[in-house]
């Protein structure tokens, strides 16, 4: 469910419906967490990566190796600014946790979010009566990766891998998107903060990953951890440490090891 903003501006009082709005809202519960080949390379890219693709240039996710008759299946991928997105610098790991829990809010049926509620899906703290407000600083740090992944158009023809590897009955898609497809108003009542983040459709990984079937699901108050201040870094580390487990539970084939040289090289 997606909610137009616009018909919420034509209100006779915008500001109040913004507060109403954010009082309907409950931080979803579940993690949802698309886990796909391109969404790994595109929030883990090296400098030298991230300037080429702004520079447009196509890279390849290989599919399949060595299919039979046809080689290789490779989906090609783009990334370029939309006119209106200034940041060069390289998507991250805490970008790609902010993505996931919007997407795990959308999944929940809310049509729109609020940083707020985004800091409590970062930490875990999602759970009636338990006190999770950002700090300003946090709340910008917030809003800069929705505001990134907003201005982040993404290209992807997954066309070889619908016709060799039979997902959607073989008829070709190609995805052209905003990897959050997403505004949001901020504004403030009485000095509080009700800044919303209005969904307009699923992010092209979700979806791409959703036909795949590389999607993890997990308890998000698992992120909750006791006594431990939730800086940028600390809420980067976590989403990280519980997203690898996840996919190493996922996957038997994966060895259940995980070393500090790995988690802060990522």
């Amino acid at each position: 469910m997606f909610l137009n903003p616009y018909d919420l501006l034509a209100s006779s009082n915008p500001v109040q419906e913004l507060k109403k709005l954010a009082v309907q809202l409950y931080p979803s519960k579940i993690r949802v967490e698309p886990n796909y080949k391109i969404t790994k390379f595109l929030f883990g890219m090296s400098d030298e990566n991230n300037g080429d693709l702004l520079q447009g240039s196509t890279y390849n996710i290989v599919e399949k190796k060595n299919l039979k008759k046809v080689g290789n299946v490779k989906s090609p991928f783009q990334l370029v600014n939309s006119d209106d997105c200034q940041d060069i610098n390289p998507l991250n790991p805490y970008a790609r946790a902010v993505l996931s829990v919007c997407v795990s809010e959308q999944l929940a049926g809310n049509p729109c979010t609020t940083p707020a509620i985004l800091y409590r899906g970062l930490t875990g703290k999602v759970n009636r009566g338990v006190d999770a407000k950002p700090h300003p600083l946090q709340r910008e740090y917030i809003l800069a990766s929705v505001r990134k992944l907003m201005g982040k158009t993404f290209s992807s023809d997954i066309s070889q891998r619908c016709e060799y590897l039979k997902y959607n009955d073989g008829s070709p898609i190609i995805f052209h998107s905003a990897i959050l497809p997403a505004c949001y108003i901020e504004a403030y009542i009485g000095g509080k903060d009700v800044t919303t983040i209005f969904f307009e459709r699923s992010s092209p990984l979700y979806s791409i990953a959703d036909i795949k079937n590389q999607v993890l699901r997990y308890d998000v108050s698992l992120l909750d951890v006791q006594d431990q201040k939730n800086t940028p870094m600390n809420i980067t580390v976590k989403n990280y440490v519980i997203c690898r487990v996840m996919e190493i539970k996922a996957h038997k084939q994966l060895k259940p090891i995980l070393t500090f040289d790995d988690i802060f090289k990522k």
